[in-house]
């Protein structure tokens, strides 16, 4: 199992180191139907990227002097964020933790002076639902019998994840066309 996992990393930096060499500039147009997309993109990439140009012409932008570095950069962080997003899924029927309580919504958050964070997200409710049964019910007092579940909404997590995911194949896709030894 080691071994495949070096053999992996090995592979990756093969491809990477490839890839960073080859990069090239080009102009890129980008469609951003969601406003917090087209706020971190406006704010994250002029802070890491001071060579990139962003116009913002309403609903799409237009980016100058993109990089394969960038790129990357960005996939990796929409990749955390599918990952996190798969974790609330994953969780929604916790009524347990380490901490004592039900899982709490994770959101992953950017600032620019902070840059990314996981966070609580501790302005949604956690549910109550009425199950006298369950292990987890309470016990006394006027919720007596009803089991405190996340506050995570399966729903608004399903569609996060498949922006999240269309925005990365979307880049993903256009990186495999415009440079032919990307592999993902």
């Amino acid at each position: 199992m080691k071994l495949i996992r070096l053999i992996k990393a090995f592979v990756f930096l093969i491809i990477f180191s490839t890839i960073m060499s080859c990069e090239k500039n080009t102009d890129v147009i980008i469609a951003v139907q969601n406003e917090n997309y087209k706020s971190f993109l406006i704010n994250y990439i002029p802070h890491n990227y001071p060579n990139v140009e962003i116009v913002d012409n309403g609903n799409h932008l237009t980016m100058k002097n993109t990089t394969m570095e960038m790129w990357l950069d960005i996939l990796h962080i929409l990749k955390q964020k599918m990952n996190t997003i798969s974790a609330n899924i994953a969780n929604v029927n916790t009524t347990q933790t380490d901490n004592g309580g039900p899982y709490i919504r994770q959101v992953f958050s950017f600032t620019v002076e902070n840059g990314f964070e996981i966070i609580d997200d501790i302005h949604t409710e956690t549910r109550f639902v009425y199950d006298p049964t369950h292990p987890d019910a309470i016990e006394n007092g006027e919720r007596q019998g009803f089991v405190e579940y996340s506050n995570i909404d399966i729903m608004t997590e399903t569609v996060l994840l498949i922006e999240v995911n269309s925005i990365y194949e979307s880049i993903a896709n256009y990186l495999r066309s415009n440079y032919k030894n990307v592999i993902f």
